[in-house]
């Protein structure tokens, strides 16, 4: 793999800037699929505020050996890194919360449910959206 391109491209992506979010929100996401008589499941509940940059904070207490928060984090920075030209990187989100099943819960549950997570953080308010494209911290252009 030639991770010089990627890298060369997330710094690209990095070097325009970056925009937040206009106002705090609450959002619950819950991700359910079957696929072979097995159930995928993961729910979250995050708030995200407005922020000069990407922070990212946990308040929960996963079930003793399975601490998913790295899927929840890569589903997040997949959504507000790659949707927009300009990553939405300036806010800050607070995992508040998780519901958990014991037989279905699994990371790609998770991981599926912050990235809704991230649509709806974007996407609530009004017909615009939840982004200041007017305001963009960092960049060259």
């Amino acid at each position: 793999m030639n991770t010089e391109m990627l890298q060369a491209w997330l710094w690209r992506k990095l070097d325009r800037g970056w925009n937040p979010i206009k106002a705090k929100v609450q959002v619950k996401k819950e991700f359910r699929r079957v696929t072979g008589g097995r159930c995928i499941y993961g729910a979250v509940f995050l708030e995200a505020a407005p922020y000069e940059n990407f922070k990212f904070l946990s308040e929960v207490e996963w079930p003793d050996s399975c601490n998913y928060e790295m899927s929840v984090l890569d589903g997040l920075l997949d959504v507000l890194l790659i949707e927009n030209y300009r990553p939405v990187l300036g806010l800050k989100i607070i995992l508040k919360g998780i519901q958990w099943h014991e037989i279905d819960s699994v990371a790609y549950g998770y991981y599926m449910a912050a990235r809704e997570a991230a649509y709806e953080i974007m996407n609530s308010g009004n017909k615009q959206g939840n982004i200041d494209t007017f305001k963009v911290f960092g960049g060259t252009y």
